[in-house]
């Protein structure tokens, strides 16, 4: 029988046993960008990555270039490759900049409305109400868009702006005056319209990362559902928070931006 296995080049490597696959270079690379290990400005030596990785050349090259595609670093033909942009970790399942305390992520609303409801949403919200209300916000950091988030909840809350910290638990209890207990978080990923892609400032039909959630209280009682879009080439969302933070989360100012209408 022949032994294939024993074969460099049947276990993905090269002579040298080296790993070829660019993606497998890429997500590592990507992942230690956004988590800090390599920081911004910092430059990126391929002879030190194909060592670090056990990578060959051309698998490390081809990675550094979607980098540069995606705009997480730039190639300078003398300089050497830098890492220009580190991006935005979010917490899971809140609105909160999970380890950057020193930046502050504005909540801008820019409609609320009352709008009719879907079977989706009344089962989500245990309601039998024909209309809810809608508001649409954005989420902003440094002055840039790199969310928007569409929520529906019951016409009964009628307040209409809010601020606070940017956790979602204050959030809540300042806007719905319930305290959040349970929220149910889903992730998924789809293409910007134009509307879309013009509020986050990318080009049409590029990757955005979908997150749909539905906030319960003390009482399990459904309080809202949201639909996010965010920047897929800025935000990484991640569970719980990095023991590396020790200050509270960033503040939260929530503006009203456009005519409420019913």
């Amino acid at each position: 029988m022949r032994q294939r296995a024993t074969h460099p080049r049947a276990v993905g490597g090269s002579a040298g046993n080296r790993n070829t696959l660019s993606r497998r270079v890429h997500d590592m690379l990507l992942a230690s960008v956004r988590e800090g290990i390599y920081a911004e400005d910092q430059v990126l030596v391929e002879d030190q990555l194909i060592a670090a990785l056990d990578a060959s050349r051309t698998a490390v090259r081809e990675a550094l270039r979607k980098l540069a595609d995606e705009g997480v670093v730039v190639r300078h033909p003398r300089s050497g490759t830098i890492v220009v942009n580190t991006g935005v970790r979010i917490a899971l399942e809140d609105i909160r900049v999970a380890d950057a305390p020193s930046d502050e992520m504005d909540i801008v609303i820019t409609e609320q409305r009352t709008v009719p409801s879907t079977s989706l949403l009344r089962t989500r919200l245990s309601t039998s109400d024909r209309r809810l209300r809608m508001i649409e916000n954005h989420f902003a950091l440094k002055g840039a868009v790199i969310g928007i988030r569409t929520a529906y909840f019951r016409s009964s809350f009628d307040a209409v702006s809010y601020e606070g910290r940017a956790a979602m638990s204050e959030v809540a209890s300042r806007f719905f005056g319930r305290t959040v207990s349970r929220i149910d978080t889903s992730i998924g990923a789809t293409t910007a319209d134009s509307r879309t892609a013009r509020i986050l400032g990318i080009s049409e039909g590029s990757a955005v990362v979908v997150r749909n959630q539905t906030f319960h209280d003390s009482h399990e009682r459904p309080i809202q559902i949201a639909f996010d879009h965010y920047r897929a080439d800025r935000v990484t969302f991640v569970h719980g928070r990095p023991s590396t933070v020790s200050v509270a989360s960033p503040h939260l100012h929530a503006t009203t931006g456009g005519p409420q209408r019913d």
